[in-house]
């Protein structure tokens, strides 16, 4: 008899997740390997997502690389939250009970944050991923979420900005 499949849970796939060397003083995750406390990757993500499930998913993926993540379900929860403290990254999904990633993206402009936004979508494709670069969004992660993907797209998204123009500018 067949052993039935099992289908992970919808916010995770499970994969590798990576660890930080015990024995360095450098952050694991910067590519300018500076000291960590001096590290200018470091920072926080507000997660915009009426999902407290894919928060701590979130949140354990980014471990590794001692990333915090806080949480707002919604629009509104994410103005007060962004008027109130500083986050380097803004992880949103597309669609949220009380607007979209775009009501998110008026939000940064109106307030002045200097915040990068990340979108994600369980049906991110390359018209989705275009319409957010358009409309100044960094990049786009797929759900469910994938660690290795997850982690990647939110350290280049901590790289200050001057740092990613210039690795941006050697691939070419």
């Amino acid at each position: 008899m067949a052993k039935e499949a099992v289908r992970p849970p919808k916010a995770a796939i499970p994969c590798f997740i990576l660890e930080k060397p015990a024995s360095s003083s450098y952050y694991w995750g910067c590519k300018i390997s500076c000291p960590r406390e001096e590290c200018p990757m470091l920072g926080k993500v507000l997660f915009v997502s009426p999902s407290v499930e894919d928060t701590d998913v979130l949140s354990e993926m980014l471990k590794p690389l001692s990333i915090p993540v806080e949480h707002a379900q919604d629009l509104s929860r994410a103005k007060s939250k962004l008027g109130a403290e500083k986050y380097e990254v803004i992880l949103t999904e597309a669609q949220l009970p009380d607007g979209s990633w775009v009501d998110v993206m008026k939000v940064v402009d109106d307030i002045g944050v200097s915040s990068t936004v990340v979108v994600t979508h369980p049906f991110a494709d390359a018209r989705f991923w275009a319409d957010v670069l358009e409309r100044g969004g960094y990049d786009v992660l797929a759900q469910p979420f994938c660690c290795t993907e997850v982690q990647r797209i939110i350290a280049n998204a901590l790289t200050p900005r001057s740092e990613n123009r210039r690795i941006a500018h050697s691939t070419l």
